[in-house]
C-alpha cells in the first residue's frame, strides 16, 4: 500500500532514459505519483527545452539549475544524467542534504563513486545506484528458485546480452570517449555483472576478460569475461551494444539439480516477448519443467503483472509490490529502485543496492585490466587502473578540470 508519508523527489534529467516514449523512467514514477508513493516534485535538465516539456508533460515544477532545485524542500533526488556527472552531481544533491539516487553506471571511474560515497558519508544522507535489473519480477522469481533450492547448488551463471541494436546512441553524447563506443562496456557491463553476481549469490574474487578495441582512439569497446566468485561458481558473460543480427539475450543458471533460463530483452518479461522456465533434474536424469503461472490483469492498453506463481514444492509465490498502479514487467524494477531511495528517504532506511553499484564498475573495470594485460585480476582492486587514468585524462582534456576536484 502507499505511505502516508510521501517522499518529495526531484529527478535532474530530462533525456531518453527518463522522457522517452514508451520507457522513460519517468511514466513509471509518474504512476507512483499517482498511486501515492511518492510526490514527483521537480524536474531538471539543462536544456530548458527538454526541462520545459519534461514539467508539462509529468505536471511538476521545472528547472534548469540543479542547486536552485537543490535548494528547495525535496527529500531525495535522481540523476539520471550521463555516468561522467554522477559524481559531481551527487556531490552537490549530498551538500544539500538530500538523498540521491544515480543511473548506473554509478560514475566514470571508482575514484568518482569514492567521492560520492565520501559525501553521503559526510552528509548523513543515503545514497543508491539503479540498477533495475535484479529487481524485475523474472528476476525476483529465478533468485527465489536459487534459494529454495529448486536447482540445487549453482555451478555456473550466463549473461548473454545478444544483439542490442543501439550502437549509435552512443554517438549522440558530447563526451569524447563515449562517441568512440566505451559506453557498452561500462554502461551494459554493469548490467552483466550485477545479473552474475546475484544468481552466484557471493563475492567475485578473480576476473579473466578478453576485449576488442576501435575507434580513432583504439579504446575498449567489446569484452567477455570469465568471473570466478568466492563459493565456486563461475559466472560467464559478454559486453557489448552489437549491431548484429538480432540475437536473442539470455540468461543460464545451471545447478546440479537443474537449470533456469531466462530469454528476451529487459530480462524476459513477458510483455516485451520473453520468457522463464525452471527445469528439474530427476532422479532417471531426465528434465521436468515446472509450471509457472503469471497473474496479468490488462486495462486498456496497459498490463499489470499482480503475481507470478511458481508450481514446485514447495510453492513459490511473487507479489507484484506496486501491482495497483505500475505497468509493465519492466516498470516495477524502475519503480522498485526509485522507491528504494524514497523509502530511505521516508523510514530512514538503508537503500536496497548502495555499494553494490560500485563493485559492478570495479568487475568492469578489472575486465578492461585483464584483457589490456592479458592476465587474470583479483579483486578488489587496490589501486587505480590505467584504463581509469585515460579517462580522468579524457575527462580533464575535454572539460578543463581533474574530475575529482570538483
Amino acid at each position: 500500500m502507499a505511505s502516508k508519508r510521501k517522499a518529495k523527489l526531484g529527478v535532474i534529467g530530462c533525456g531518453d532514459v527518463t522522457t522517452g516514449e514508451r520507457f522513460g523512467h519517468l511514466n513509471y514514477i509518474s504512476e507512483l505519483h499517482r498511486g501515492g508513493y511518492l510526490e514527483l516534485a521537480a524536474v531538471c535538465d539543462i536544456s530548458e527545452e527538454r526541462a520545459k516539456a519534461a514539467g508539462e508533460k509529468f505536471k511538476a515544477p521545472y528547472y534548469t539549475d540543479a542547486e536552485k532545485m537543490l535548494s528547495t524542500d525535496l527529500d531525495c533526488v535522481y540523476i539520471a544524467t550521463p555516468d561522467y556527472t554522477h559524481h559531481v552531481l551527487g556531490k552537490l544533491a549530498a551538500e544539500h542534504g538530500k538523498h540521491f539516487i544515480v543511473e548506473k553506471p554509478m560514475a566514470l571511474t571508482l575514484p568518482c563513486c569514492d567521492l560520492m560515497i565520501n559525501a553521503a558519508k559526510k552528509a548523513g544522507v543515503y545514497f543508491e545506484v539503479a540498477e533495475n535489473y535484479f529487481r524485475t519480477p523474472n528476476e525476483r522469481v529465478m533468485k527465489m528458485a536459487i534459494q529454495q533450492g529448486l536447482i540445487g547448488d549453482v555451478l555456473r551463471v550466463y549473461v548473454i546480452p545478444g544483439s542490442m541494436r543501439i550502437a549509435g546512441r552512443a554517438a549522440t553524447r558530447d563526451f569524447c570517449w563515449l562517441i568512440n563506443g566505451t559506453i557498452s562496456l561500462h554502461d551494459m557491463g554493469v548490467h552483466q555483472m550485477s545479473q552474475l553476481k546475484n544468481f552466484a549469490g557471493s563475492t567475485p574474487s578473480v576476473i579473466r576478460g578478453v576485449i576488442q578495441r576501435g575507434g580513432k582512439n583504439n579504446w575498449p569497446m567489446w569484452g567477455s569475461a570469465l568471473v570466478e566468485f568466492e563459493n565456486g561458481v563461475v559466472g560467464i558473460t559478454e559486453i557489448s551494444y552489437d549491431e548484429g543480427a538480432g540475437e536473442t539475450p539470455f540468461r543460464k543458471i545451471a545447478g546440479t539439480r537443474g537449470c533456469i533460463y531466462s530469454y528476451g530483452i529487459f530480462c524476459g518479461a513477458a510483455d516485451m516477448g520473453g520468457s522463464m522456465k525452471i527445469l528439474q533434474k530427476k532422479e532417471t536424469g531426465e528434465f521436468h519443467e515446472v509450471p509457472i503461472i503469471k497473474n496479468v490483469r490488462v486495462i486498456g492498453d496497459k498490463s499489470y503483472l499482480d503475481s507470478i506463481v511458481v508450481k514446485s514444492e514447495p510453492e513459490i509465490t511473487y507479489v507484484n509490490p506496486y501491482r495497483d498502479c505500475v505497468s509493465g514487467e519492466w516498470g516495477v524494477g524502475i519503480a522498485e529502485e526509485i522507491m528504494s531511495i524514497a523509502n530511505a528517504a521516508v523510514y530512514d532506511k538503508p537503500p536496497e543496492y548502495g555499494i553494490e553499484g560500485r563493485r559492478d564498475l570495479e568487475m568492469v573495470i578489472a575486465v578492461i585490466e585483464s584483457g589490456t594485460t592479458n592476465r587474470p585480476v583479483k579483486l578488489p582492486l587496490t589501486k587505480m587502473t590505467k584504463w581509469e587514468k585515460t579517462l580522468h585524462e579524457a575527462y580533464k582534456k575535454h572539460f578543463g578540470k581533474d574530475p575529482l576536484k570538483v
